[in-house]
């Protein structure tokens, strides 16, 4: 969505090649188990007294069987209702390790015990002395970013789909979670951030078609300024991506840098932030009509050989915020 400066009294300086604009209000914004048991079987001693009165004899008693007692009582330290062993001293439960899950200080449980079922994670889940059976085999690779893409340079294994392992392995850079197919693939930066094999920097426009300029934001008594910009080709990839924190101003009230563009660039998309923590507030504030310029900051952008064809503009991104935006060509 666009909103034109000059309907909020923006005022617009072009000379040659420089674009000033200096904003004379705005609005500012801040940014903002079961219980255990014991079996155990008692048999007592007993004794059979006879007596016979016609032949005057006795029968001893007969000699009591052993006694059956239980010496492993029921130790269930994860609370899952199965114990290490039973009465007898056989083994039940393969992990009866305690696990908080959530910190509260009380043991949660844990999902390892006869009947659990079987996950891929390499363990004994339901205490059977088998792994990760029954489970399906596919071709996997190490997510080593969680981007959902494998590296491109793991040979995979065929086992089941554990946690960390994807079937894809198109990733180029396993290390950085914005590099995958089909991620946003930034023109002219070096980098090939979708994973298409085409070189970036080979794409990159050569010194004698270049454009050179200089960005420069002031907000006059403010402090602690980051500035961050895009260059776009066309309206419809305004937004796609930011060139974020690319020049900081700790105490002064002015920030700015110098860049480098191709001649073909339409559109430069800008922002700063002012201010640090709770109180920062944006250069460019709200979203749609109610996006306004921070009042007395003024924009300055020069660049050699161009042109401003179009009246610079708050731009709203579908998801809020706005953005100030200026419309240029290059003139040979």
């Amino acid at each position: 969505m666009k909103k034109l400066l000059s309907a909020f009294a923006a005022s617009l300086l072009l000379v040659g090649a420089t674009v000033v604009l200096n904003a004379c209000e705005g609005v500012s914004a801040t940014y903002t188990t079961p219980e255990p048991t014991i079996e155990s079987v008692d048999a007592g001693p007993s004794s059979v007294d006879a007596a016979s009165a016609d032949k005057g004899s006795s029968v001893d008693a007969a000699p009591a069987p052993d006694a059956v007692t239980s010496t492993h009582p029921c130790v269930d330290n994860d609370h899952d209702g199965y114990c290490v062993v039973n009465a007898k001293g056989e083994p039940v439960d393969c992990n009866d390790s305690p696990l908080d899950k959530d910190g509260d200080g009380i043991v949660d449980g844990f999902p390892i015990h006869p009947g659990a079922a079987e996950i891929c994670n390499m363990i004994d889940d339901n205490c059977d002395g088998h792994t990760d059976e029954g489970l399906e085999k596919v071709l996997n690779y190490v997510d080593g970013d969680n981007d959902g893409y494998g590296d491109i340079n793991d040979p995979g294994a065929e086992t089941c789909l554990a946690q960390g392992f994807v079937t894809d392995n198109g990733d180029c850079d396993d290390n950085a979670a914005n590099i995958h197919p089909g991620a946003p693939d930034k023109p002219n930066d070096g980098i090939d951030s979708d994973c298409d094999d085409e070189s970036q920097k080979e794409n990159a426009p050569p010194t004698e078609t270049a454009v050179h300029g200089v960005l420069t934001v002031q907000v006059p008594n403010k402090a602690a300024l980051v500035l961050s910009y895009q260059f776009a080709k066309s309206e419809d990839l305004l937004g796609k991506w930011w060139e974020p924190d690319v020049a900081k101003a700790e105490n002064g009230d002015e920030v700015g840098t110098s860049f480098v563009m191709s001649k073909d660039i339409a559109f430069v998309r800008l922002n700063v932030t002012i201010g640090t923590g709770d109180a920062a507030t944006w250069l460019c504030s709200g979203s749609g009509n109610d996006a306004a310029l921070l009042k007395d900051a003024k924009v300055k952008l020069e660049f050699g050989g161009g042109a401003l064809v179009g009246e610079p503009y708050l731009w709203s991104a579908p998801e809020g915020g706005c953005s100030v935006v200026f419309p240029i060509a290059y003139l040979e």
